[in-house]
Order: structure tokens, then C-alpha cells, then sequence
């Protein structure tokens, strides 16, 4: 895009080139390539075309040491970390009978085996990525790099909608979370009170029962326990005493002969 003003203050930048700049992003797609390092060694992989890398990059140990070149090329990863270098290889990217020969920055810190960055891009652009290939022309012949699975149409507010839903309902799971284990530790408090003010009102009972009174010996004491807690059932029978009186006297009944006695009370008929 061709700026009409040499831009000196950010407040001046034009709104449709802000417009572009807001649209611009790295594109990453997985191709098939195949690699020929020297006449008796060649790779087919998979590899990550990335416009956002600078430099081509390949995993430290996919190719043998003795093709490896001493480089002073340095690294960073998206996080600005240092990546660590090994070497750097040369290589041709063989496809349709034109090989294209670029360097491959030897690093153990990346995931992919094959990354094609920028420096081999710019190589074959301008190019046209379809729904299942990349395809270019150099000196009139079609290159053709498949993709290893055909690229998926997406609608971008409905990925939106459903990044802000997940959002909401991780919120909503983690608040539930929270307010659950609030509640286990109100209840475990309440437990552990209960269960403590019952010991705590056994224990004053079982002291009030055992603690001897005043004059009163600890064995007493305990006797007198035995007794309270456990009531005998009273028996359905009345308790007679032994000698029991069999004629009440009242006095001028008395006499000396029993029989006499007996009739004053009990008169024949």
C-alpha cells in the first residue's frame, strides 16, 4: 500500500492503512516437500510452510552431522527466547523437476521437523494457496506443494461466539467450584462443633455423677451412679412382710381363751 505523506506522528497515520495493518497475519499451513541433500541422501516430509519465520529450520538429529555448517545465524522464538543453533544445511526443495536450493538452520527447539520460512517463500511468491495445495510458477512451470489435509472454510464471528461461550461457561464452572468448597468447609466447621459441644456435655455429665459429695466416699459415689443409671424393673408382685396380724385386739375383747376371743368378734350364727 503507497502512503500519499511521510508519516511522523502515529495521530497522522491514515485510517485505511490502519485498516490493512489490522488484517495483516502469519498464514501456516502443512505441505508435502521433498528434500535432496546430496546425490544418495533425500527426505519426504511433512513440513510447516510459516510466513511468519524467517529462516527455514530443521529439527537437530532428522539429518546426519557430517552435512552440518558452522553459522553465525541467530534464533528467537515467538516468546523472544533464544533458540539454540547446531549448524546450518544446505538443501534443494525438489518439486515438478526444479530443484531449489536454500539453507535449513539446524535447531533441537522446535516442534515441527521441517519448518519453510520467509527465506524460501519469497523464493516461489507471488503464490496461491487453495482449498488443498499452494501452487507458483517459476520460468513457466507449475509448482505444486499438497497440503496434508484439505483446508476447512470457518466462519469467524461463529469461532468468536464459541471462544466467548467456552469463556463463560470456564467462568461459570470455576465460580461453582469455589462456592462448593465454601460450603464443604462450612459444613465440615459445623460438624466438628457438634461433635464437639457433645463431647464437651458428656463429659460434664459423667464428672457431676463421678465427682463424690461431701462426706461421702468415691466408692459410695460410684454405688450411687451404678444405682441412677440403671433402674431395676419393679416386680409385678406385692412384698409381704412376714408376720402379719391376724386380729386386730380392741380393748374388753381381751380374754384369755382364744376361742372366747374369736367369738366376741365372730358371734355363731
Amino acid at each position: 500500500m503507497h502512503c500519499p505523506h511521510t508519516l511522523t506522528n502515529i495521530e497522522h497515520v491514515p485510517d485505511d492503512f490502519l485498516n490493512v495493518l489490522t488484517q495483516i497475519s502469519s498464514k501456516k499451513y502443512l505441505i508435502k516437500i521433498t528434500l535432496i541433500f546430496s546425490d544418495d541422501f533425500k527426505l519426504d516430509v511433512i513440513a510447516l510452510f510459516d510466513t511468519g519465520a524467517d529462516l527455514n529450520c530443521i529439527k537437530e538429529g532428522v539429518v546426519p552431522k557430517w552435512f552440518l555448517q558452522n553459522t553465525s545465524e541467530k534464533l528467537s522464538a515467538a516468546n523472544n527466547s533464544k533458540l539454540h543453533i547446531a549448524g546450518k544445511i544446505q538443501a534443494s526443495v525438489f518439486n515438478n523437476d526444479i530443484s531449489l536450493k536454500t539453507f535449513f538452520i539446524v535447531t533441537k527447539d522446535i516442534n515441527h521437523t521441517i519448518i519453510i520460512g520467509t527465506l524460501f517463500i519469497d523464493m516461489i511468491t507471488p503464490y496461491q494457496a487453495h482449498h488443498n495445495c499452494i501452487t507458483s510458477k517459476i520460468n513457466n512451470i507449475k509448482l505444486i506443494f499438497s497440503f496434508l489435509e484439505k483446508s476447512k472454510t470457518r466462519n469467524v464471528n461463529l469461532i468468536k461466539a464459541c471462544s466467548i461461550y467456552t469463556y463463560h461457561i470456564n467462568a461459570l464452572i470455576h465460580g461453582k467450584q469455589f462456592h462448593l468448597h465454601d460450603l464443604f468447609m462450612a459444613l465440615q466447621k459445623v460438624s466438628q462443633q457438634a461433635s464437639s459441644d457433645s463431647v464437651s456435655q458428656t463429659g460434664s455429665i459423667s464428672k457431676s455423677f463421678l465427682k463424690p459429695l461431701r462426706g461421702i466416699s468415691a466408692s459410695k459415689s460410684l454405688i450411687s451412679l451404678q444405682q441412677t443409671s440403671f433402674s431395676k424393673t419393679k416386680s409385678k408382685y406385692i412384698f409381704k412382710t412376714t408376720f402379719q396380724n391376724i386380729l386386730t385386739m380392741e380393748e374388753g375383747f381381751y380374754h384369755q381363751n382364744p376361742s372366747i376371743a374369736a367369738s366376741k368378734i365372730f358371734p355363731p350364727n
